[in-house]
Formats: structure tokens, sequence, C-alpha cells
């Protein structure tokens, strides 16, 4: 059963609905102007087999060059139900130190953001299909 679309008044799509198969990114778009931070919801309406799994991210350029994992939404699993995940990111918190070249883990977020923004996700399987949208909602 698909989930009832999201009714946000002020939702922007960041990625739209569509089958991934394999990994990839969306387009970047610029960083909407706001005052405490941005929501993500990430709509995932179709699983794929037992053993596949989807894991998407949301993207930041802060530098002009280099992209940096802001949010990870909790992982999706394959041949489960259809499923909605939130993140919120709070632009007016202090963000800790960290490397780069640290992962950032699943469910998990940095309150930053720069100047672009986008979606990647990482699909893990042999023959996975996950159908899945994300959007971004200004705070």
């Amino acid at each position: 059963m698909a989930l009832a679309p999201y009714q946000g008044t002020r939702a922007n799509t960041l990625q739209e609905s569509a089958e991934q198969t394999s990994d990839g990114n969306s387009s970047a778009v610029p960083t909407p102007k706001v005052a405490r931070g941005l929501v993500y919801i990430l709509d995932c309406t179709a699983v794929g087999g037992a053993a596949d799994t989807l894991d998407v991210y949301i993207q930041t350029l802060l530098d002009g060059v280099n992209w940096l994992d802001v949010a990870h939404f909790a992982q999706v699993l394959g041949s489960g139900a259809a499923i909605r995940h939130v993140i919120k990111q709070t632009l007016t918190l202090t963000q800790a130190g960290f490397s780069t070249a640290t992962a950032l883990g699943a469910n998990a977020v940095r309150e930053m953001v720069g100047s672009q923004l986008r979606v990647r996700w990482d699909v893990s399987a042999t023959a996975p299909a996950f159908t899945f949208s994300v959007v971004m909602v200004p705070i």
C-alpha cells in the first residue's frame, strides 16, 4: 500500500519519485534562505527484495567543490512495506567538529548547510529496485 502524498505547503522536491536500481545523485538545487532549519522527508513507496538495502543522504556544497553528507536517513530494507522517514536539521545549533573523512551514520545529521543541496543514494543488492522521493521543507 502506498503512503498518501506529503501535503506540506512549502515543500521543495530534491528527488522526484522514481525507481532506482543503482547508486546515484540528484541534481543540485540552491539552498533556500531559512530562519531555523530544514526538514527532509524520504518517501519510499516500493522496496526491493529481502537482501536489498537503500541508504539515502542529503549532501551540501560548502566549498564550491566537495559535497558533504549532512543527513543520513535510516536504512530502508528490502521486502518491507512502504515507509516514510523524516530528518530535521536545525541550523541554529552549534556543530561539533568532525573529519570530512568520517562517514555519517544512519539517522544522523550535521547542523550545517552550504550553497547547494542534493540527494545521494546507495543501493546494495544484485538486482534491487527502490522507488522513492525526497522533499525539503524550510522551517
